[in-house]
């Protein structure tokens, strides 16, 4: 895993249009949310969390568009839709959470997912660490420990701190400036 300084010189790499880009990332994301939760008269809360759940493996226009199908279907009170999502389980998962089987905060969402729910339902201080972070951290996700995956995150909100933004926003940058070199 790379350091704090190596993490500064990565950020000092990219340019100000993704920075600014970064910055409003996450609340672009909540006007998403909140639009879906005013369409459906559904909680932006619970709306986080169903977004959150699919996101694995999801581009954010798939996540919206999946988001959109199950809304409708509760809507029209009809059967869980098969969305875009790569994964079923989390189909599943994401249906009980809209359903409300149980209670959104009952739900055992993944340490990625679930910081992408807080970042949604507006947290700027959760960093969300997904296989592109991992790229940028330098670091093989199928060794992560639970206890590397927290010192990650801690290194990309205390880097966060030296350069002056928010955590969120600066892991929104670097996710950003990193999967667009790799397209």
């Amino acid at each position: 895993m790379i350091s704090s300084k190596q993490l500064a010189i990565k950020y000092g790499e990219i340019p100000s249009d993704i920075r600014t880009e970064g910055r409003h990332w996450y609340e672009n994301a909540r006007v998403d949310v909140r639009d879906l939760a005013r369409d459906y008269g559904v909680d932006a809360y619970k709306v986080a969390a169903v977004m959150a759940a699919l996101s694995p493996q999801t581009r954010w226009w798939v996540n919206v568009r999946s988001t959109r199908e199950m809304l409708e279907a509760m809507y029209l009170n009809r059967e869980m839709p098969r969305t875009g999502s790569l994964y079923y389980a989390n189909v599943i998962k994401a249906w009980d959470i809209l359903i409300g089987n149980r209670p959104v905060e009952s739900f055992r969402l993944g340490t990625k997912t679930h910081e992408f729910w807080q970042n949604l339902a507006g947290n700027e201080y959760a960093v969300t660490i997904d296989t592109w972070m991992l790229r940028v951290l330098e670091c093989d996700a199928k060794s992560l420990s639970p206890k590397q995956y927290l010192r990650a995150k801690d290194c990309i909100a205390r880097t966060a701190g030296f350069m002056a933004e928010v955590p969120a926003q600066f892991q929104a940058m670097l996710w950003i400036h990193t999967r667009g070199k790799a397209e």
